[in-house]
This record gives structure tokens, sequence and C-alpha cells, in this order.
């Protein structure tokens, strides 16, 4: 039932087809027409050959038998006649009872009719349905006359319209086979020739979109590809490859040996391919056309002849082929020196730091004891030694303080600031101090958005920047400085030269720029180093550009620097006075007590043997009950055993083992109403900040003045 419901739709098919033209069955519909009148006529012919066909052997076969008869009519002729004169006609129509026989005549030897037998029909179906045979009556040799006998078909005709019918049908459907069975042939064969066109242009499209792809990959490919032949010879390169070498778009290359800058390294890299098939990720170093040199990843294949059968010249048709990805990481090393950088000044800053820790310990116990002296000294001699011990002591603390700048471990003054005040107080002094030869002059905007700074820092950082651009202009015989102020904004994150990263924001710029003779390339990355200086022995400490790094970051800013020969250019970025928080002040006051005795007890944790007992000679001498504990564990323990007896506690923030920090936190378990004043000579702003937050009662940095610890004592017991 299936194939007949198959074999019903595909002949639905083809009459759609037949009267909507298809090209892809073109064929098809051509010999479909074309057969269909010889079908027909095929058909026709069947029809009316099966009525002929009978008929014509019905016609022969009554002609035999009308000979038989009219033989044997005219066998008994004379018989008869002699038998029966007068009634002979009688006998013969007996004999006609048994037969078919319609009529007998009788015909003379001249041919006249002698006597008729039977019905003797002249219509027109009588011409084509009775079968008539004359035979020769003859007696002896002597012929007698002629016997005529018509033998009726009744039958015939019904039979050969049944004939007809029939043939009709057969050769209706023998037409429809005749037609339709080529035709189907045709059709099934053209169907499989379209499907096959169908997959072939379906191939073609995936091979077309495979090689858009391939070319488009190969063009568009951020990383340099090239093909090349073993010796060299480029065949084929993307544009990237040519910017990275420095080629015009249209300009192709000869060969991948004249921009490797040693050789040597391509065979290398040559030896692995052959060896392992392929080479990943080696470093080299390129030179491009104008002579600079990149260093590049290469990466390379060996690939098949048949990847560029179309493409290759015919030279290279027996080439081994080198498939190279050249990938440019100039600025991912310039990325990692950057970060090198940043991590060196870090180390720096931390060894930086550390010194300033130790060496502030020293200038306290230095610093108290002078002040002991001073103090107790009559002899004007002696007392003048101690004014230079603490003139020397000054001038030591103010190293050590620029190296907690560099450090950003420094204590400073926020407040809202506009930059172009301090370029103004910066112009107004030197304008007087700077040489006739350098011309200063200022580009300012007019409207500057505030930032949150100490006025006193950022005046510092302006005067060196100066400074170092007043000594380079004068080494050439004078020029120019410019400060400017503007703003910018970051959309992305900003790597500076010194490898700190700036996230996206608006910032204010300071800028200043001297046409100098420019710093040299080798050694801009050292210059904000601590005691770095290209200055001769004595004229200089190299702490300028470090303290200026130091007092920016501490602020939240950044500072870069571009330099060539006549123009030389510092940038520094801090953030809009919305996006760093408020300023962190000293708690030291200016309180001056007049009376600084007390009867309080205190406990002094220190590392340091000479400050903690400095601290407890000067405290003791001022009525004051003292403890002292070295490490922050043994603070714990006689906190513990005097129970409440401990009002005060001078609390260093940096020690061996238990630090400061969690001394603290430890001890405002055990007694929350106790007092704490922090110290420290080197400590990060945030964590004093924090820990003030958190309880502490104040803070106070080494080298300190005995004065400013007595005076801070008592403001903390009686607040």
């Amino acid at each position: 039932m299936a194939k007949f419901i198959t074999f019903f739709q595909r002949i639905k098919l083809l009459i759609i087809l037949l009267f909507r033209p298809d090209e892809r069955y073109r064929l098809t519909r051509s010999f479909a027409l074309m057969m269909l009148p010889v079908t027909f006529l095929a058909g026709i012919f069947i029809c009316f050959a099966v009525p002929a066909s009978y008929y014509y052997i019905s016609k022969q076969e009554k002609k035999e038998q009308a000979k038989l008869h009219a033989s044997y009519l005219a066998s008994i002729f004379r018989h008869t006649i002699e038998s029966n004169p007068l009634n002979w006609q009688d006998q013969i129509k007996e004999q006609l009872k048994i037969t078919n026989i319609q009529y007998v005549i009788f015909y003379d030897s001249q041919g006249r009719v002698i006597e008729k037998i039977g019905k003797i029909s002249h219509d027109f179906s009588s011409k084509f349905f009775v079968i008539s045979v004359r035979y020769p009556i003859k007696f002896g040799k002597e012929l007698y006359g002629f016997v005529e006998v018509g033998l009726s078909s009744n039958n015939m005709l019904a039979n050969i319209f049944q004939l007809l019918i029939f043939s009709l049908v057969l050769g209706t459907l023998e037409g429809l086979a005749l037609w339709l069975i080529p035709i189907f042939y045709i059709w099934s064969a053209e169907e499989k020739i379209n499907k096959s066109q169908e997959e072939l242009l379906l191939e073609r499209e995936k091979l077309k979109a495979s090689e858009t792809k391939y070319r488009t990959l190969f063009e568009f490919a951020p990383d340099g590809h090239v093909i090349t032949t073993a010796d060299g010879k480029i065949i084929s390169c993307n544009n990237a490859f040519r910017q990275l070498v420095g080629l015009d778009k249209d300009e192709n290359p000869d060969s991948i040996q004249e921009f490797y800058v040693d050789l040597n390294e391509r065979e290398k890299i040559l030896d692995e391919l052959f060896g392992v098939g392929e080479v990943r990720n080696r470093e080299v170093l390129f030179r491009r056309k104008d002579g600079k040199e990149i260093p590049v990843l290469v990466s390379q294949r060996l690939i098949g002849i048949s990847a560029l059968q179309y493409d290759i010249p015919v030279e290279y048709q027996e080439a081994i082929l080198v498939f190279a990805v050249i990938r440019d990481i100039s600025k991912l090393k310039e990325m990692e020196r950057q970060l090198l950088q940043a991590q060196k000044m870090e180390s720096i800053g931390l060894l930086a730091g550390g010194i300033a820790h130790d060496f502030n310990n020293i200038l306290a116990a230095i610093s108290g004891y002078n002040e002991l002296l001073k103090n107790n000294l009559k002899d004007p001699k002696l007392l003048r030694y101690t004014e230079i011990i603490e003139k020397s002591t000054k001038r030591a603390a103010d190293l050590v303080s620029n190296l907690l700048a560099f450090a950003r471990a420094g204590k400073y003054q926020v407040e809202p600031l506009n930059l172009n005040d301090i370029v103004d107080e910066v112009i107004s002094f030197l304008k007087h101090s700077l040489d006739k030869k350098i011309v200063l002059r200022k580009e300012i905007s007019a409207k500057l958005p505030i930032i949150m700074a100490d006025s006193s820092q950022i005046n510092q950082v302006l005067l060196n920047l100066c400074l170092n651009a007043r000594d380079a202009i004068l080494s050439q015989g004078g020029g120019q400085i410019i400060i400017r102020t503007r703003t910018t904004i970051f959309d992305n994150t900003h790597i500076f030269i010194t490898g700190d990263k700036a996230p996206p924001g608006e910032y204010v710029v300071l800028e200043v720029e001297d046409t100098g003779p420019g710093i040299p390339h080798d050694i801009i990355d050292k210059i904000f180093e601590p005691f770095f200086t290209t200055k001769p022995v004595g004229e200089g400490s190299g702490l300028g550009l470090s303290v200026v790094y130091g007092i920016v970051r501490n602020h939240g800013g950044f500072v870069d620097v571009s330099s060539r020969p006549g123009k030389t250019k510092f940038t520094i970025f801090f953030p809009k006075a919305e996006q760093i928080n408020k300023a962190k002040q000293d708690i030291v006051s200016s309180f001056t007590a007049k009376e600084l005795n007390g009867d309080a007890t205190v406990l002094i944790v220190d590392d340091e043997d000479e400050v903690r007992e400095l601290t407890r000679v000067v405290l003791e001498e001022h009525g004051y009950c003292v403890f002292e504990a070295k490490d922050g564990q043994e603070a714990l323990t006689i906190l513990q055993t005097k129970n409440g007896k401990i009002d005060l506690v001078l609390l260093d923030l940096i020690m061996p083992g238990v630090d400061g920090k969690e001394t603290f936190y430890s001890l405002k378990e055990i007694a929350p109403r106790v007092k704490v004043i922090l110290l420290s000579g080197y400590v990060a702003d945030k964590s004093v900040q924090k820990l003030l937050s958190e309880g502490a009662d104040a803070f106070l940095s080494k080298p300190y003045r005995i004065q400013d610890l007595l005076i801070l004592i008592h403001q903390v017991l009686n607040e």
C-alpha cells in the first residue's frame, strides 16, 4: 500500500513538474513532452491493432471454412442434380442447415447465375462480416461452373467491439507505461544529478567559506602570520606581519632572514622544527625596516604543499613550507619592566622604611638624652655642644623624614588644596632665586578641581622638580621651565614608567617641563630610587626625586616622566578631592602645660633599651610611677599582674614577636579603660588611623622631644 501511495505521489509531482517548469528537471520535462505524442500514437496503434488482427485472423479462418464448404458443394453438386433433378435445391438447403452458410450461388461456366440459395444482403456490414469464396465445379476435366459460398460471421462484430474496448484500456495502460517508465528513470537520474550538483555546490560553498575563513584569520589576525620555504623565502604574509616589521601595506619582503637580528637563533629554531615538527613561543629579536629592534615570540610548524596548491608559485611546488606565527611582545616586555620597577620601588621603600624606623629609635635616644643634658648643664661651653648635637639630630631627623616620605609612611596635614595656589607660591619664591638665564613660565587651568593634600609637602614636590630642572638647564647655559596645571580622565587603567597603575577616573595634573639636555634612556628607570644621583659627589644626596615619588604616592597620586634632548617633562596625577579620604591629622596639639608632673602609673612597651630607659628616667623625674616591658608578651603579663593599677600605656607599634597592633587588641580586652599612646618611627598612616578609631588615644612619631611627650601624656590623662 505504501508503494502505491508513493507511486501516486510521484505521479502528482510529475504532473506539477509538467505544468510548473523547474530548471532543475528541464531534461525530464522536455523528454516527457516529447514522448507524450509518441506514446499516444503507440497507445492508439495498440487500440486498433488488436481488433484489426482479430478481424484479419477471423476472416482468414472463415475463408478457409468457406473454401472447404465450397469444395464440398462442388463435389456433391453433380450427384445431387443427377439424384434429384427436380428438387436438388432442397437437397442443397438441407446441407446448409448444418452449417453457418448464409448463402450459396451457382454459376455456369460463363459466370452467369444459375441458382441462389439463402439470403443475400447488400448492406455495409455484409461487406466486412460475410466471407464469400468462389470454387469451380468440374465434371471430369471439363469445367461445368462455379459455386460461391458466403459464410456469416454473426459474432465477429461483437467480439471486435469487446476487443476494441479491451485494447483501449490495454493501449492506454501500455502507453502510460511506455511514457512513464523512461520518464521515471530520467527523472530519478536527474534527481541524482541535481543532488550531486547540490552536494557539489554545498561542498564548494563550504570550501569557499573555509577559504574565506582561513583568509580572514590569516589577513586579520593580530599576530604576524607568514609562510616561507625552508631556506627563508617568503611565499605569503599578512598585514599584521607587514606592520610588525614596518613594511607598507602592499610591500612584500623577500626573505624572513632579513628580520632576524641573530641568524644563529633562526638556525636553532629550524633544527628544532625539523627534529620535532613544530616550535612554540621561542623568544627572539626582530629588526624592523627602520632599524628598531623588537622582541617577538616565534612559533613554527611544517605544513603540506596542498594547503597552498592554488597560491604557491610553480617554482616552489616541490619546496618544504614553514608556517610561522610572529607575536610582538614589546608591550609585554615593557609591562614586565614596569612591574619589576614597581616591585623594586616597593622593595626599596620597605628597606627605606625599615632603616628609618631603626634610625628614628636611635635618634629618639640621642635627642632625649641630649635634652636631659641640656636641662642639667650650666656650663655654656657644654651647652654649646648640646646645641650642636640637637642640630645634627634635627638634620638626621629631616633625612629620615625624607626616607619616610619615599616609603610613604610619613604624617601629613591633609586639607582641601588648589594646585594653582601652590604654583603661584613656588613661582613667587623662584623668581627671586633663579638665574637670569632661566625663563620661568606658567600655564595653569583656571577651573581646577580641589585635591586633598598637605600644602607644605606639595610645595616641596614642586620645588624639588623646579630645582632639578634648574640644574639641568644651567648645565647647557640656559633655557626655560614651564609649570602647567590641567585635568585629565583615564577611561581605563593607566600604567606609568614607575610600574604604578592608576585606576580609571578624573585626575588633576601638575607638569614641570624644562628645555634641558634630557635624561639618558639607560638611567630613566632609576631616577626615583633613593640616593641615586648623576650629580658630582657632595652636590646632591639623591633623595630629591625619591621624596617626590614618596609624597605623591602617599597622597594617592602617580608620577610619570618623559624625556628627550631638549625636553624633559615630569607629570604628576592627583585624584580629585572626592576620590580620597579626608585628612588624617596628628593628635598632638600645640597645648603647652605649665605643670607637666603627674602621679599616674605608666607602662612603657618598647623593644629598644635606650628609648625605654630614657622614657622611664624622664617620667620618673616628673613624678610618674613607671613599669617597663621589652615586648608585647611581657607587657600583657605586667598588665594582668597589676590588675587595674596601670593608667597609661606607651606602646611602640613595631616590635619583634608580638607587635604593637596585636598587643593593643589584647590589652584592650584585659583592661578596656586603660589609656594608650601609640609610638613609632615608621608606620603606615592607615594603621595608625585604624588603631585610633578602635580605641587608641593618641599617636606620637619618633624621634620626639621630651616636652612633646610630657604634654601629650598630660593631655591624654586629663581628657
